[in-house]
């Protein structure tokens, strides 16, 4: 045990020395996180395509007809769900960056544009996803649009939408007489129109003659609005959303921190092993486990330390406040011994220092990028987007934020942690076969 500790403090001591590790391990992570913190604070773009899941709630056929046109149009990842308290939890588990309710009377709202009563849907967002929200409502405004259009493309239809409409605002009681006189006419043009084109779309059809006094369809689109979204948060069970971007990208930030511990440890264990001190340490002798072990805790203390120091600086200068402390420091055991394993695996199958770099931020760069640290999961083409569950660092980035804002359940929490676990345990051990072959033929 003391051979290990000696191994240990030695590392750390030759880490805290290199100026450029020591940026890299402990400023770069800070950076990573203020910056994006400060740069989706207040708001930004939305993604291209956006993981959602949907509840219809009005059961008809227009509801029907807007979720299947919503589906098919490939703007959103959609996933049908049988009730609210599913699609929450599927938000609030990091499945979906919102849910959508088509409630109760969305499909008579389609089918009479023109009564005053739109088609309302319900929108509800991850919090941590704010950016996605103007996206998703441009998208979901699009396809009201598309309905509308739909209803008109057979002028039959159209035109009993339009009596239908206008015998609504004729029992209208309290409007303006003039608005009442005007809608009549309106609608009378449009009823006149739509029986002279049978066989045309409304499309054409609502272009008049302005000469001839009829009125364009441009007119009652500027007076009517055909679909409305109301926006929120997704409200949490026991926590607040998070207080400030910080909470999202501190725990992105702590990522960083391990990637740099993980990478660093494994450079310098290829850079002992190439320039012969551990044949030297060896003759002691010291078996590979031992020094695998001692470079581990190094690499462990580090770790650990880095997202202390992180955590640290985002609840003292940004406002972040853990609501689980519990949850965070396990997550943070567990994301460290995780990468524990894959450092002793990157530095063991690495033959020199710069494989060891190009391997090591090569794989760890794709697997931040899938795993939400690079990019966020939502922003990701609809085909990359379930290869995230590969990267343990999405697993880690959910453990971790389940500690400082993220209402995860338990069991999904768990596995998040189990995870962690498991694939620190399969480098560990991988990697102490490995080097063990590797000094046997040195």
């Amino acid at each position: 045990m003391n051979v290990i500790l000696a191994i240990c403090m030695k590392d750390i001591r030759l880490l805290l020395r290199d100026r450029v590790g020591f940026f890299f391990t402990f400023v770069f992570p800070l950076l990573i996180a203020v910056f994006f913190g400060s740069i989706f604070a207040g708001g930004g773009g939305g993604p291209s395509s956006i993981a959602v899941a949907i509840i219809d709630q009005d059961q008809t056929a227009g509801s029907r007809a807007f979720i299947k046109d919503l589906t098919d149009g490939g703007d959103l990842r959609v996933t049908p769900m049988p009730d609210v308290l599913a699609a929450e939890r599927s938000v609030q588990g990091g499945e979906q960056a919102a849910y959508i309710v088509v409630p109760k009377g969305f499909g008579p709202a389609r089918d009479a544009p023109f009564s005053g009563t739109p088609m309302t849907l319900q929108v509800v967002v991850d919090p941590s996803r704010k950016a996605a929200a103007p996206m998703l409502e441009g998208i979901l405004t699009k396809y009201g649009f598309m309905q509308l259009q739909s209803a008109f493309s057979d002028p039959g239809k159209a035109r009993t939408m339009a009596k239908e409409s206008l015998e609504k605002i004729r029992n209208t009681p309290g409007m303006d007489p003039l608005r009442k006189m005007a809608f009549d006419r309106f609608f009378g043009n449009l009823d006149a129109m739509l029986a002279t084109i049978p066989d045309q779309a409304a499309g054409g059809a609502a272009e008049t003659d302005a000469s001839a006094g009829k009125p364009s369809a441009a007119a009652p689109r500027a007076a009517f609005t055909p679909i409305k979204i109301e926006s929120t948060t997704i409200v949490k069970k026991s926590r607040d959303m998070p207080p400030s971007a910080y909470a999202i990208t501190f725990p992105q930030g702590v990522i960083w921190g391990v990637m740099g511990c993980a990478l660093s440890f494994a450079i310098g264990l290829i850079i002992e092993r190439s320039r012969g001190t551990m044949t030297r340490l060896r003759i002691a002798p010291i078996p590979a486990w031992a020094l695998l072990a001692g470079k581990g805790l190094a690499c462990f203390i580090v770790t650990v330390g880095v997202a202390i120091v992180l955590i640290a600086i985002a609840m003292a200068f940004f406002g972040v406040r853990p609501s689980d402390p519990l949850r965070l420091a396990m997550a943070i055991i567990c994301t460290a011994l995780c990468f524990v394993g894959i450092m002793n695996l990157l530095a063991a199958l690495s033959p020199s220092e710069r494989a060891a770099s190009g391997l090591g931020w090569g794989v760890l760069l794709v697997l931040a990028m899938i795993g939400g640290a690079m990019v966020p999961v939502e922003f990701l083409p609809t085909w990359m987007a379930p290869l995230s569950s590969i990267s343990p660092i999405r697993w880690a980035l959910l453990a971790i934020e389940a500690g400082v804002w993220r209402e995860l359940p338990m069991p999904k929490y768990l596995l998040s942690c189990g995870i962690l676990l498991g694939v620190g345990a399969f480098g560990m051990l991988v990697g102490i076969r490995a080097f063990g072959m590797t000094e046997s033929r040195m």
